[in-house]
C-alpha cells in the first residue's frame, strides 16, 4: 500500500506539474481556450475575466502539483486534485459528447489531444487520485501547519509570475506552426508519408416504403431511389503546424501566396485588435518603420480597414495593411501589437509589444546572416526552459530534505 501510495502522488504530481506548466507559459493561448468554453456554457459576462481565470486554474494546478511532489500538505492537496480530476472526467466526458471546441487546452498547444482522447486520459489518472486520497491518512502534516501552507502558496506565487512574464513577453516555448525556425510553407502541408484523414460517405436509398443506408462499395441496383449522401471522418490524420492560414487584401483579394514568395526580409507588424493595440509599441514599430524606408514592412490587422487605417495614421506608419483573422494573427504572436521577421517566408525573430527593438538593433540584427540569427534565439528559448526546470528542481531537492528532517523531528517531538 505505500508504494502505491507514493507512486500515486508522484503520478498526479508529475501529471498536475506538467500540465500546468505548460499552460502557465502561455497564458493568452490559455485564455482563448477558456473563452470557448466560456461561450459554449452561456457564460459571456465572464469572458473580460478569462484570462486572469486561465492564470489562476493555471496556479492552482501546478501548486497542487508541485506540492505533491515535495509532500506538502497532502492530505489537503490530495484532496483538491481528486476534486480537480472526478470534475473535470465529467467535463470532458460532456465534451467527448457533444465536441464544443477542437481540443482541450489540458496541455496548451504543447500536446493537443482531441476531447475524446482528454477523457480517456482523465479515466487512466482519476484512480490515482482516488486512490490517493483513499491513502491520505498515510500522509500525515510533517511540520507547523503555516510553515506548510507558506511553502504550498510559494509554489502558485511563482506559477503566477512566470505566466505575467510570458504574458508581457512571450512564451518561453513556441509550440505553434509560427515558431522561430520554422518554414511557413512547410508548415502548413503534412508529409506526403505522413497519416491521411479517412472519410467513409453512406448513401440513403428508397425502395417501397424501405429507407436503407449503403457504402460506396455496395451499392443497389437500379430498383432503389438515391436520397442523400453523408460523409464522415472515420480516422483522423495528420495536421499541418499551420492548418489555416489566410490573408487577404481589404478588397478582399487573396494574398497569402503572394505574401510567402517574397524573397529576401520583411517584417510584419500584426495588430490583432486595433482598438486594443499598445500605443507605445507602435511608436516603436512606426520609429522602426520610417528608419527602414528599403526593408519590406507590412501591417496584419484583424479589424477592418477603417479602424487599422486610422491607426497606422496616427502612428505614422504607411504601410500597405492587410487582414487576417485575430485568432490567426494571436497564433502567430502572442502580442497586440507584436512584431515578427520572416527571410524567404522562414521565421527568424519575434518580439511582443514590449520587447520591439531599436532601429540600430534592428540593423544590427539584418547584417547577420538569418539562419544564425534563428538558432541563437532558439537556443535562448531551451535555455529559458532549462534554467527554470533546473531552479524548480533546486527548490524540490531543497524543500524534499527539510521536509524530511522536519518530519523526523515532528515524530520524536510526539513520541517524547
Amino acid at each position: 500500500m505505500k508504494f502505491l501510495s507514493t507512486l500515486s502522488r508522484i503520478v498526479i504530481g508529475l501529471l498536475f506539474v506538467f500540465s500546468g506548466f505548460t499552460k502557465a507559459i502561455d497564458p493568452v493561448g490559455f485564455g482563448f481556450v477558456f473563452t470557448e468554453y466560456l461561450k459554449t456554457l452561456g457564460l459571456d459576462f465572464f469572458i473580460p475575466l478569462a484570462l486572469i481565470c486561465a492564470i489562476l486554474v493555471t496556479a492552482f494546478e501546478f501548486m497542487l502539483g508541485a506540492s505533491l511532489l515535495v509532500g506538502l500538505q497532502v492530505r489537503l492537496t490530495a484532496f483538491f486534485a481528486m476534486l480537480f480530476m472526478v470534475f473535470f472526467t465529467f467535463f470532458t466526458l460532456w465534451t467527448a459528447v457533444a465536441n464544443p471546441v477542437q481540443h482541450c487546452g489540458c496541455f496548451g498547444d504543447a500536446i493537443r489531444l482531441s476531447n475524446a482522447e482528454t477523457f480517456l486520459k482523465n479515466l487512466i489518472f482519476t484512480p490515482f487520485a482516488l486512490f490517493l486520497v483513499w491513502q491520505r491518512k498515510r500522509f500525515p502534516p510533517i511540520s507547523l501547519k503555516i510553515w506548510e501552507c507558506g511553502a504550498v502558496a510559494m509554489f502558485g506565487i511563482v506559477s503566477i509570475l512566470l505566466s505575467l512574464h510570458c504574458y508581457r513577453h512571450l512564451p518561453l516555448i513556441d509550440f505553434a506552426g509560427f515558431k522561430v525556425g520554422n518554414n511557413i510553407p512547410q508548415a502548413m502541408t503534412v508529409p506526403p508519408d505522413a497519416p491521411q484523414h479517412q472519410y467513409e460517405t453512406t448513401f440513403t436509398y428508397q425502395k417501397g416504403t424501405e429507407i436503407k443506408a449503403f457504402t460506396i462499395d455496395h451499392l443497389p441496383d437500379s430498383t432503389w431511389t438515391y436520397l442523400s449522401a453523408k460523409t464522415r471522418l472515420v480516422k483522423r490524420g495528420a495536421i499541418p503546424e499551420i492548418p489555416n492560414f489566410d490573408v487577404r487584401t481589404y478588397r478582399g483579394r487573396y494574398f497569402t501566396d503572394s505574401l510567402l514568395s517574397i524573397q529576401g526580409p520583411l517584417l510584419i507588424l500584426i495588430v490583432p485588435y486595433a482598438d486594443k493595440a499598445q500605443a507605445k509599441a507602435l511608436d516603436k514599430a512606426g520609429t522602426l518603420y520610417r528608419h527602414g524606408t528599403e526593408l519590406p514592412f507590412i501591417v496584419m490587422s484583424g479589424s477592418n480597414e477603417e479602424h487599422t487605417a486610422a491607426l497606422l495614421l496616427n502612428h505614422s506608419i504607411d504601410a500597405p495593411a492587410y487582414f487576417s483573422d485575430a485568432k490567426t494573427l494571436y497564433t502567430m504572436i502572442r502580442a497586440n501589437p507584436g512584431l515578427m521577421l520572416l527571410h524567404d517566408a522562414n521565421v527568424v525573430a519575434k518580439w511582443s509589444a514590449r520587447d520591439i527593438p531599436s532601429p540600430s538593433a534592428m540593423d544590427n540584427l539584418l547584417a547577420q546572416d538569418w539562419e544564425i540569427v534563428s538558432a541563437k534565439l532558439r537556443i535562448n528559448e531551451h535555455l529559458s526552459i532549462e534554467f527554470f526546470a533546473v531552479i524548480l528542481i533546486i527548490l524540490l531537492m531543497i524543500l524534499h530534505p527539510i521536509v524530511h528532517r522536519l518530519h523526523k523531528t515532528k515524530r520524536a517531538t510526539d513520541v517524547l
